[in-house]
C-alpha cells in the first residue's frame, strides 16, 4: 500500500532537518513546510527574528519559518 504525499519523505528528513537546523518539525511535515524555530539566544538574534519578514511570531519565542527546500 502506498503512503498518501510521500509520508516517508517526510519521516526520513525530519530528523536530520531537525539535526541540521535546531528546528523542530510538526506532524505531517514535508520538505519545504514551516519549521518551528528554535528560542533565540541573545537579544541580538531576537532582534534579527523580529525584523525577519518570512518569520510568523506567535510570541517572542515560539515562532515558524520557512524549512529547508526539499
Amino acid at each position: 500500500m502506498a503512503l498518501p504525499g510521500n509520508s516517508v519523505e517526510g519521516l526520513v528528513d525530519a530528523p536530520q532537518t531537525s539535526g541540521r537546523d535546531g528546528v523542530s518539525c510538526p506532524a505531517n511535515w514535508h520538505p519545504g513546510d514551516d519549521v518551528v524555530l528554535g528560542a533565540p539566544k541573545a537579544q541580538a538574534g531576537l532582534d534579527a527574528r523580529l525584523a525577519d519578514e518570512t518569520v510568523e511570531l506567535a510570541d517572542r519565542y515560539l515562532a515558524t519559518g520557512p524549512g529547508a527546500p526539499g
